[in-house]
């Protein structure tokens, strides 16, 4: 059952339940009586764009490369700080929308018969009790369609709701008060250059009278109220732009009756369903454990208790917390998605894009939800002329660049002055690296044609960048992200030339940037370059460990479990490192994990979550299992949410809300049951012993391909394969396999590598059965 539940209102935030339309979203507490919805809007960020380049950074940067080929780390690292750190230094922070604070009069009495849940497969947040032998219910949603929250009380108990309501957002609005007799507002501004923002709600009722006094909605006698909330911004790059927010809210929530809800709801759960149905994980649990709620669950599994059945909620989750919060027309989910409590958030809730914002979209094509990629393509078109601009006054380069962060205004200069993380060149590429995912999931040549500029722009800024060094070509200065090594005389370091990670993403990026041109007909402009410089690329070495080098000196690490996997990226989410082509750097890549793994890794949420990942790409189900366990068992919070723990060689970070091990660890778990990086789609390739019997519906694969497939005894039964653009199908599976197509024997060729190969035709659907 898609569905968490909970006996008890939330007591922190990181027990409310999440809701959203992808521009906005609200976490819901249910306090029987008095409590609060706390609300966001993904363009509510202080302040507006800046050009934060530092002007001494071409002056120096020459200086910067030669120290670090001088191997004088220390004086590049020092110089690196002064002079190609923003000014100022850090990116604009995202923050809470508002708090929409609800009061009801009651009398003294218990509550009895508490319940709260958020339904994911009708994305509906609803909590229900008896009181004084009277029954109360609230019903939250977001409609995508109406563009607004729309709020639920009500009572068996004639004209027995008597409530108030209060929009606050800390100390930091300008004007509250009375938008309409049945409304109220509050406006304000988001600092210098920011945008402008306003809030509403309104409110209707079914009986009882509706009045403003003040700056308080205030309703009496009614037994059901609905109150429809809204807040926009006046953020330019949407597509849907506002200049009046006031006056917007005003008009839209004006003609809403309370009569609508239920028309609002009925639509909103057909367009809400439609979508989360389109994937759903089954395995089979044991009796009583989805009668149990959440929370309990969490609790049994923290005890050393297994329930499968946790691992088909969580994949269920991260596909719900990506579809609420990463629609199209929209921006991309940050550092939290889209739901953020403070106005001063750990990490700013913005992109980081050295892992973060990644990993936010890995679930996107597998898991069936394509159409959620598309806000992080729209920022990264911005993106581009910002990160020319940033290359040419930074490093006298063309084509565009940007480093391990970025914002709502596409920003591309060096964020913090992190030595370890800061001054890396390569977070542009990484982003653009989604491209060639994408369309090799979709098959899409009219979004590949679109994307190509920003391949063409990313290839050039490396033409101009990188350098020859001992017969290689390398990006430097550079880091590995946020790790450190020890030099030879014991000091420690992070700026390098070159390392594993540039390698793999410059390697896709130029596959992408070579394929993609091809694909469309045309000549790359940059192709004769390209090729030699693949040619010239360092190679991926072991280390004296028998592990995956990470730098291209074998150095000793500062920080032996460091939580960052960077130089397995050609593992994953990279196919360049794989049992086909280099068997022998896969059991590199055990080794690495190996060695981290009994030194502490993975011991964030998200970094746990990209283990997960590696394993099924090992094709090792059951360590893959552990991790998922792992994940539930120390890094979740009650309500689901994916945790980042406090860090042991970092001071000052508490327990903070990350949605990346949400979307990583739903990843994981659709890559333990199929994997298509290889031209092939193989079936079940790193099932756990322990998941013996389930299905999944709706998985996708690369070639434009959507299994469903069930298993029994820990081997595939039967699924069927739908072929969406008449591509030809590579399967692969550990049983026999008979294909057919409307009960006829599909003709197929058994290749070398024992898979199954045969033509499809467009839209058609092929049953796939053991033998």
């Amino acid at each position: 059952m898609n569905c968490l539940w909970y006996t008890e209102a939330a007591k922190s935030w990181i027990e409310a339940l999440p809701l959203g339309n992808g521009r906005m979203g609200a976490m819901i507490s249910g306090e029987p009586f008095c409590g609060q919805i706390q609300m966001n809007e993904e363009s509510i960020v202080y302040g507006g764009p800046l050009d934060r380049i530092n002007p001494d950074a071409a002056k120096y940067f020459p200086e910067i490369r030669k120290l670090v080929l001088e191997g004088k780390i220390r004086e590049a690292q020092k110089l690196e700080l002064f002079a190609l750190s923003g000014t100022p230094q850090s990116e604009r922070p995202y923050q809470t929308m508002c708090d929409v604070n609800y009061s009801i009069d009651h009398e003294e009495g218990e509550i009895q018969n508490y319940r709260r849940e958020l339904d994911l497969e009708k994305g509906v947040a609803s909590t229900s009790f008896v009181h004084n032998g009277a029954q109360y219910r609230m019903r939250c949603l977001i409609s995508e369609k109406e563009d607004l929250m729309a709020a639920e009380f009500s009572t068996d108990r004639e004209e027995g709701l008597a409530m108030s309501v209060l929009i606050t957002r800390g100390r930091f609005y300008n004007c509250a008060g009375k938008a309409g007799e049945d409304s109220i507002y509050i406006d304000g501004d988001l600092g210098k250059g920011g945008s402008e923002f306003c809030i509403q709600a309104r409110a209707v009722s079914e009986g009882g009278s509706v009045q403003v006094i003040g700056e308080h909605l205030v309703i009496q006698n009614a037994s059901r109220v609905i109150f429809y909330v809204n807040g926009v911004t006046t953020f330019p790059y949407r597509k849907k732009k506002v200049e009046d927010p006031y006056s917007y809210l005003k008009e839209q929530l004006a003609s809403y009756t309370a009569e609508d809800f239920d028309r609002i709801l009925a639509e909103h759960v057909e367009q809400h369903s439609k979508v989360f149905d389109r994937s759903v994980l089954k395995l089979k649990e044991d009796e009583g454990l989805s009668g149990l709620p959440t929370d309990q669950r969490l609790k049994r599994l923290r005890e050393g208790k297994k329930d499968k059945g946790l691992a088909a909620l969580y994949y269920g989750y991260g596909r719900y917390l990506l579809m609420a919060s990463s629609r199209p027309g929209g921006l991309p989910a940050n550092l939290q998605g889209i739901w953020c409590e403070k106005l001063e958030p750990t990490w700013d809730s913005k992109y980081t894009i050295n892992i973060n914002t990644e990993m936010n979209y890995w679930p996107a094509e597998i898991c069936n939800l394509s159409m959620c990629h598309e806000p992080l393509f729209d920022l990264l078109e911005r993106m581009v002329e910002n990160g020319k601009k940033t290359a040419r006054e930074m490093y006298g380069c063309r084509g565009f660049v940007a480093h391990h962060n970025t914002d709502i205004w596409a920003d591309t200069a060096p964020q913090d002055l992190a030595l370890a993380a800061s001054y890396w060149v390569m977070g542009g590429a990484w982003l653009a690296a989604h491209i060639w995912k994408h369309y090799r999931y979709t098959m899409d040549q009219a979004f590949l044609e679109r994307m190509m500029p920003v391949l063409e722009e990313c290839v050039l800024f490396f033409k101009d960048f990188m350098i020859e060094d001992q017969g290689e070509m390398v990006v430097c200065p550079s880091v590995s992200p946020e790790n450190t090594y020890y030099q030879a005389d014991g000091t420690t370091g992070s700026a390098c030339a070159g390392c594993t990670m540039d390698t793999g993403i410059l390697r896709d990026i130029f596959h992408a940037y070579l394929e993609g041109n091809r694909i469309l007909g045309k000549k790359a402009s940059q192709e004769d370059w390209v090729h030699e410089t693949l040619d010239k690329l360092p190679l991926y070495k072991v280390g004296k460990y028998g592990q995956l080098l990470e730098w291209r000196e074998d150095y000793e690490e500062w920080e032996l479990g460091h939580r960052h996997f960077s130089h397995l990226y050609p593992l994953f989410p990279a196919n360049q490192i794989n049992e086909y082509e280099n068997p022998e750097l896969v059991k590199a890549c055990e080794k690495s994990l190996e060695r981290r793994m009994k030194f502490g890794g993975g011991h964030t949420g998200w970094s746990c979550a990209w283990l997960i990942n590696l394993y099924a790409r090992l094709q090792n189900g059951d360590k893959a299992e552990e991790y998922i366990d792992y994940l539930l068992n120390k890094l979740t919070a009650p309500n689901m949410f994916d945790l980042h723990p406090p860090l042991e060689r970092i001071s000052g970070i508490p327990w903070v809300f990350q949605i990346d091990g949400n979307f990583g660890g739903a990843c994981g778990i659709a890559q333990v049951l199929l994997q298509s990086h290889l031209d092939e789609i193989f079936l079940l390739p790193a099932l756990p012993k322990n998941w013996q019997e389930g299905s999944v519906t709706g998985i996708c694969a690369e070639g434009g391909f959507e299994v469903d497939m069930t298993w029994e005894k820990g081997r595939f039964s039967h699924g069927w394969l739908l072929s969406k653009h008449g591509e030809k199908a590579v399967l692969r599976c550990r049983e026999e396999l008979e294909i057919s197509k409307d009960g006829i024997k599909v003709p197929v060729i058994i290749d070398e590598k024992e898979r199954y190969v045969f033509d499809t035709e467009k839209d058609a659907i092929y049953q796939i059965r053991s033998k």
